[in-house]
């Protein structure tokens, strides 16, 4: 999944405009989701998941260049972090490989609860990593939430499908690839450079099997689904940023758990797929537990 997680505020505009900032994550989330919704669609297909993946990075690293490249210049790929700015890329290319493998399988609502899994990753990943401390209430958050996405997955029924287990590993790097993201943020990295260069690593170490793995999609629909998989990516992002610009990071993250409701609408609409009783379930504890999460740690900031 194309998780909306990773912006951090982008410049030092003071958030004075909450509405505007939830109408661009709104509209961000929204557009992420009909990324994944085009991604799946081109696999089901016939497009091979590297091919879909490599239009999603060039896509987005065309469109930021453009956007931030006559403003920034050198600037927006000038880091005094490079080591750690490739293996966030390559974090991030895992994770979307997981992500577009396990969407020729599952419904986009399968994969959008499986996914909401990240916050809690980080959450117990910043004990070790980032030397947090995780008081009981975070930790009983993380273990409901595992347990609502473990009624998804199911592991001991024959409905499990492997490429659930493929998107859950994927999540775990996508939960090292946030820790890195929060210590760049941290050293004063720039969330612009950063999302830039998620698109470059990905974009670049893509480019390479390109002349072995393409293959020329077979009508114009098939191209149409990957241009908009190319163009999507950077948009929804860009927009994230934007979001960031006019409201604090603690005011729009709730606001992610509306990729649920376009999840199940587009997934309806293109595919026909409508979530089990499980799905719904388990979506609905791991959606508690992540939301009890967000208000624990706005309640700590303000004391």
């Amino acid at each position: 999944m194309e998780e909306p997680l990773e912006a951090v505020d982008s410049t030092n505009e003071p958030h004075d405009h909450p509405l505007k900032g939830i109408g661009y994550m709104l509209a961000g989330v929204a557009i992420l989701v009909a990324l994944e919704m085009c991604a799946k669609s081109a696999a089901n297909a016939g497009v091979g998941v590297l091919q879909v993946s490599w239009v999603r990075y060039v896509g987005h690293l065309l469109l930021f260049a453009a956007i931030f490249g006559p403003k920034l210049k050198l600037g927006l790929i000038k880091t005094q972090y490079p080591v750690k700015q490739v293996s966030r890329g390559v974090l991030l290319l895992l994770m979307t490989l997981a992500s577009f493998l396990s969407l020729q399988y599952l419904q986009m609502i399968q994969v959008t609860v499986i996914g909401f899994l990240i916050p809690l990753v980080v959450a117990a990943l910043s004990v070790p990593m980032l030397k947090e401390k995780v008081g009981p209430h975070r930790w009983g958050a993380i273990i409901i939430g595992f347990v609502g996405v473990m009624l998804v997955v199911r592991p001991t029924s024959l409905d499990t499908h492997w490429s659930m287990l493929v998107l859950m590993g994927g999540i775990f790097f996508y939960g090292f690839y946030m820790i890195y993201t929060k210590q760049l943020a941290s050293k004063g990295e720039s969330s612009i450079r950063s999302v830039f260069y998620t698109a470059l690593i990905g974009g670049v170490i893509l480019t390479l099997p390109m002349p072995f793995v393409w293959e020329r999609p077979q009508s114009i629909e098939v191209w149409g689904y990957l241009a908009a998989a190319g163009i999507l990516g950077g948009i929804g992002h860009f927009l994230v940023i934007k979001a960031h610009e006019f409201a604090p990071a603690s005011l729009l993250a709730p606001f992610i758990y509306t990729q649920v409701i376009w999840s199940v609408l587009m997934g309806y609409l293109q595919f026909g797929d409508l979530p089990d009783h499980w799905t719904i379930i388990g979506g609905a504890i791991v959606i508690s537990s992540g939301i009890y999460l967000m208000v624990r740690e706005a309640r700590k900031k303000k004391n």
